[in-house]
C-alpha cells in the first residue's frame, strides 16, 4: 500500500439554480448573471439558446439566463459557480439546487479507490435493507461513476473519475465526491454557507457527513496545505481547436502530401478561386472584398 497520502484539489460549489423577482436594475440578479454572461462570451464561449420548466433564455459556457412571468432564473456550473456563487445567493429568493464538490488526488487510481468505495457502499446499503441505491457506470475509455441514492431525492451524491470528465490535465489520477441537493435543503445550506467567513470547513463537513453515512469516508480535512482551485474549463473555441488538430490535421496533412495542397486551401476558403493567392477568410476580408466590388 502507498505511503503517499490524498492530496486535496478542490473543495467548493461546482452547480447551483437560482430564482428571483427579474429587474432591469443594477444589482439585481439578472443585472449580475448579464456581466457574467458576457465574460462567458469574451472567453470564447458561444451563445445558444436555452429553456428550462418554462423559463426561456439563452446559455453561455458554464452559465445559462432565463425569465418567466417576472422571475429570471440563472443556473451556473463548474468554474462559474465555484467563483460567483455567494453573490448569487445573496441575491436570489429561491435555491432550488446546490452540488457541493471535493475533488482529491489519489495516489493509488481513480479506478481502484472508486472500487473499493462500490464495496463500502453496496455492504452498507445491503444491511440497511438495500437502501440507499448504489449505482455505477463504466466505460471502455476509463469513464466510471459511482452514484448513491435517489436523483429523485432531496440529497443524491456521486464518486467519480474526474480526469475522464474533462480531460483537464489539471484532474489527471483525481477522483469527485459530489453531493446534489434540492428545493428547501438546497436553500438552507446555501444560506448556511453565504454566512460564513470562509465557508470550505463548512462544505467539506457536509461532504463528508453525506458519504460517512454511507460508509464511504472521503477523509477531507481543509486545514491541511492544499491547493484549492478551479481550473478554466475548455471554451467552445478551445474545443474547436482541439477537434481541428486531431480530427481535420491528420486529414489535411495527408491530402498535402498528395500533392493536393492548393485543394485543400479551396476547400477551406483559404485561396482566391480568381488569382489562386493565400487570403485571410473571415468577416473583415468579406467586408472588404464587397467595398471594393462597389
Amino acid at each position: 500500500m502507498s505511503l503517499v497520502e490524498d492530496t486535496l484539489v478542490s473543495i467548493g460549489c461546482d452547480y447551483i439554480t437560482a430564482i428571483a423577482p427579474d429587474s432591469q436594475q443594477l444589482n439585481t440578479l439578472h443585472s449580475y448573471a448579464a456581466q457574467l454572461f458576457r465574460h462567458q462570451k469574451e472567453i470564447g464561449n458561444n451563445a445558444k439558446p436555452w429553456g428550462l420548466a418554462g423559463f426561456k433564455g439563452w446559455k453561455c459556457g458554464s452559465i445559462e439566463i432565463g425569465t418567466l412571468e417576472g422571475d429570471v432564473i440563472v443556473r451556473m456550473h463548474s468554474e462559474c459557480a465555484f467563483t460567483n456563487w455567494r453573490k448569487v445567493v445573496q441575491l436570489s429568493h429561491k435555491i432550488s439546487r446546490l452540488d457541493l464538490q471535493a475533488t482529491i488526488k489519489v495516489p493509488d487510481g481513480p479506478t481502484r479507490r472508486i472500487d473499493k468505495h462500490r464495496v463500502q457502499a453496496r455492504r452498507h446499503s445491503h444491511e440497511h435493507h438495500d437502501k440507499p441505491v448504489v449505482r455505477w457506470t463504466a466505460d471502455h475509455t476509463g469513464g466510471y461513476t459511482l452514484y448513491l441514492g435517489a436523483r429523485t431525492s432531496t440529497c443524491f451524491g456521486r464518486i467519480y473519475d474526474k480526469f475522464q470528465h474533462t480531460k483537464l490535465d489539471h484532474y489527471r489520477n483525481c477522483i469527485r465526491f459530489e453531493v446534489q441537493y434540492h428545493n428547501h435543503l438546497a436553500k438552507m445550506l446555501a444560506h448556511d454557507l453565504v454566512g460564513r467567513d470562509s465557508p470550505r470547513a463548512r462544505i467539506a463537513s457536509h461532504v463528508n457527513q453525506f458519504f460517512r453515512s454511507r460508509h464511504v469516508d472521503p477523509k477531507l480535512n481543509c486545514d491541511s496545505s492544499a491547493t484549492i482551485s478551479c481550473p478554466r474549463p475548455r471554451s467552445d473555441d478551445d474545443r474547436h481547436l482541439a477537434w481541428l488538430r486531431t480530427q481535420v490535421r491528420p486529414s489535411v496533412l495527408r491530402l498535402i502530401s498528395r500533392n493536393r495542397g492548393d485543394e485543400v486551401f479551396r476547400a477551406l476558403g483559404l485561396i482566391d478561386e480568381t488569382d489562386n493567392d493565400m487570403v485571410q477568410a473571415g468577416p473583415y476580408h468579406e467586408h472588404t472584398s464587397k467595398g471594393e466590388e462597389t
